[in-house]
């Protein structure tokens, strides 16, 4: 039972960084005018330099665009074809915030692979927990999900939903 709730632990806490690939909005500019199409890509990449996602509609567990008083969901302008972007116009001044909660994941590497990503990151306590316990040899286990958001300006009209948390 130890050892289970140390390998849960052990999962949790190198989660985030097994990947080692950041996820992000990337509206096509940020600041629109009203009534102009805006595109919002979901990339993945290392430092800002990324390509389009791999997901579809099965990938959303919520995507909201959040006006000052309210919100809407998006989810349901994002098709099952893999790495849909989003694109909509707002006829409304003001500061928006669009997020995306992804739904639960979960990937499986082989051992050589997910020692690769313990060492890239620095996870040396990974390490020596897998050698101490003779798990080098045993395939490396993520659950994950992501949670993102991005900020962007309709004309002229400055709101604080940047706040919004």
């Amino acid at each position: 039972m130890k050892k289970f709730f140390l390998i849960i632990i052990l999962f949790f806490s190198s989660s985030l960084l097994l990947l080692g690939h950041e996820f992000w909005l990337h509206p096509d500019k940020f600041i629109f005018e009203t009534g102009e199409p805006i595109k919002i890509k979901f990339l993945v990449g290392e430092n800002f330099e990324g390509e389009n996602w791999s997901g579809n509609n099965q990938s959303i567990k919520a995507l909201q665009l959040h006006f000052p008083n309210a919100s809407d969901d998006l989810a349901d302008r994002i098709g099952a074809a893999p790495g849909d972007s989003l694109q909509f116009s707002i006829y409304e001044e003001g500061t928006f915030l669009l997020t995306y909660n992804s739904t639960n994941k979960f990937i499986e590497l082989e051992p050589r692979k997910f020692h690769e990503y313990l060492m890239e990151d620095g996870l040396n306590n990974a390490i020596d927990y897998r050698a101490s316990h003779n798990e080098n040899d045993s395939s490396g286990r993520e659950y994950y999900q992501r949670s993102v958001k991005t900020i962007f300006q309709v004309g002229d009209k400055k709101t604080n939903l940047f706040k919004k948390q």
